[in-house]
């Protein structure tokens, strides 16, 4: 396991396992791994991709580079951090580096 990156979301740490490619959801009481989602392709990337996760009350933004060694491939998911489930996900083209996310609301009646 090599882990980067970690958030807090929906009363759990949640951190990403650059080897597998999988979003972690960590009992903050014992350091144990309760989840594994999986983010990137199967099988993961050669290479490990580091993560930047951002949690904003029950949700969780993850970005994760799905390219190779060459390319600047990110994928970008909206994870559930109550279930788990992904609820929405877009991968950003080649040519746009995605730098660091952040999350904030919508103005009422947007």
């Amino acid at each position: 396991m090599e882990v980067h990156d970690a958030a807090v979301a929906a009363g759990a740490l949640w951190s990403y396992d650059a080897l597998s490619g999988d979003l972690l959801r960590i009992g903050v009481e014992d350091g144990q791994v309760r989840q594994r989602i999986a983010l990137v392709p199967d099988p993961p990337p050669r290479l490990p991709a580091p993560a930047q996760i951002v949690g904003g009350g029950d949700v969780l933004w993850v970005r994760v580079r799905i390219g190779g060694a060459t390319t600047l491939e990110q994928r970008v998911t909206r994870v559930d951090a109550r279930s788990g489930d992904i609820s929405g996900r877009f991968d950003a083209p080649p040519e746009l580096e995605v730098g660091a996310i952040a999350v904030s609301r919508a103005p009422p009646g947007a």
